[in-house]
């Protein structure tokens, strides 16, 4: 098992796309949705854009698992993502794992 992240424990990719990437168990990053660019880059992936606290901007890629649990989310609600690490399919595959909290988490209503 590796380090544990603490909140916020961020990297951002020198992509160009200032996209966050999750790379240590337990890392999590909280902010306000604020909208999503379907069909972005080679991979035609989602790129969902969010606000911090301090009104930074930043992004990240959707994957199969992040589309499922972010299709649900509306324009400025209060979300977190965590990374839970990685899992094998059962084709063997590693792919990465996530909870997404909604603003029921924060005590807010959707």
């Amino acid at each position: 098992m590796g380090r544990k992240a603490k909140e916020d424990d961020l990297v951002v990719v020198s992509s160009g796309s200032g996209a966050v990437t999750f790379e240590t168990e337990g890392q999590s990053v909280t902010g306000k949705f604020q909208r999503v660019e379907k069909g972005v880059g080679k991979n035609e992936s989602n790129l969902y854009h969010f606000e911090d606290d301090k009104g930074s901007e930043y992004a990240i890629w959707g994957s199969a698992q992040l589309d499922k649990l972010l299709g649900v989310a509306k324009a400025k609600e209060r979300i977190r993502i965590t990374y839970k690490g990685k899992k094998k399919t059962s084709n063997g595959y590693k792919v990465k794992q996530f909870v997404v909290a909604g603003p029921a988490a924060f005590g807010e209503r959707a």
